[in-house]
């Protein structure tokens, strides 16, 4: 009797190994399981990740032909960035500040099954810098300026900082400027309306010039409008497509926005680039104007933003109207001749052409994220 009392101990003791035995590998299967999904979840995690990153990449590539040039602030416009890896993806971009834009990239992978996708966000503030352009008068030359007979009534210089309806004007921007060039301009040197142009800074005024050229490899809030050559007689107007819309680009190249308020146009401010000489031109138009070599007005020309002229500068005819700044260089082209020109000096103006010329730049600190 004993003796079976043995035995029937040692097979208890046996199931139970054995029963634990179960246990412990149905424990370590469900162990090895969850380290495969949570596996699986991190490489599509990762996944997404990555995908989030490329739509934000790609989106600079893609930021002419989907960023309109006049997305107000407050705005956001956004778009499908295709498929990376399975994940699908967005982008939006958001104009926080007049200067300050926030690019996101969104991407959704499938997960395990059973499971719900992993979607991430990755987002980057970029800041728009202007051309490096200093302003100090409504007029600032590089060379003589002579003016007829007529200058006397036909020519006027306000240097005084004036506010402008439509434009992003405010009361203290009246006090940034003294009066630095009012009046008629008869015969007016260079220094009562260049102020303290040559006198702050050793580097050349060809220096100064040259940093507001754009480069290529730049990217801009919008791309620029370039000419190879001379342009003369151009007829400048804002163009809309069939739906009252403003055809903008290079689709529409004489059309240079439109400084009249409100219009479909007035939000396209470009930066126009002539690598010759700008001849007569007709119309009305707004943002940064470059000109290689000579700017000659015969009338009837309206322009709202700043103007740089490389060459000589000459004003002729009626209707000739800019209001913001006019840098004219003249090096080697003699004098300016002004006969039939009002030039109106706004600093809100000159700051919402170069704004709206300027280059992408990301953030120095702290302007990335990931989001979720």
């Amino acid at each position: 009797m004993p003796v079976r009392m043995r035995k029937g101990a040692a097979l208890l003791i046996v199931l139970g190994a054995l029963a634990l035995l179960g246990a412990l590998s149905v424990a370590g299967l469900g162990a090895v399981l969850h380290a495969q999904r949570a596996g699986r979840r991190s490489s599509v995690a990762a996944s997404a990740f990555a995908a989030a990153e490329g739509a934000r990449a790609t989106a600079m590539g893609e930021w002419s032909a989907r960023v309109p040039p006049d997305l107000a602030v407050g705005s956001s416009v956004g778009w499908s960035a295709g498929s990376w890896n399975g994940a699908t993806t967005t982008v939006t971009v958001t104009r926080l500040a007049p200067l300050v834009v926030r690019l996101e990239g969104h991407s959704s992978a499938p997960g395990p099954a059973n499971e719900r996708a992993a979607r991430r966000s990755t987002a980057a503030l970029w800041i728009v810098q202007p051309p490096m352009l200093t302003v100090h008068a409504a007029l600032t030359a590089g060379a003589e300026i002579v003016s007829g007979a007529a200058a006397a009534t036909e020519v006027r210089l306000d240097g005084r900082d004036s506010l402008v309806a439509g434009w992003n004007c405010s009361a203290a921007d009246t006090a940034s400027l003294p009066a630095l060039a009012t009046g008629a301009a008869v015969t007016l040197p260079p220094s009562s309306l260049v102020g303290g142009w040559l006198a702050d800074s050793g580097a050349s005024l060809a220096a100064r010039y040259q940093l507001a050229w754009p480069a290529p490899d730049t990217l801009r809030w919008a791309p620029p409008l370039i000419f190879a050559g001379d342009l003369t007689a151009a007829p400048i107007a804002p163009r809309l497509d069939g739906v009252g819309g403003c055809r903008t680009g290079s689709v529409e190249p004489t059309n240079w926005g439109d400084p009249q308020r409100p219009s479909a146009c007035s939000g396209w401010l470009p930066l126009i680039h002539l690598h010759g000489n700008l001849d007569g031109p007709v119309g009305r138009g707004q943002g940064l104007l470059l000109v290689d070599g000579d700017l000659t007005l015969r009338g009837d020309f309206r322009f709202d933003g700043v103007i740089v002229v490389g060459g000589r500068l000459s004003a002729d005819g009626a209707g000739n109207l800019v209001t913001g700044a006019i840098l004219a260089r003249g090096a080697g082209a003699g004098s300016h001749e002004l006969r039939a020109l009002r030039l109106r000096y706004s600093s809100c103006v000159v700051r919402g052409a170069l704004a709206a010329a300027g280059v992408l730049r990301p953030t120095p600190a702290r302007g990335w994220a990931e989001w979720w």
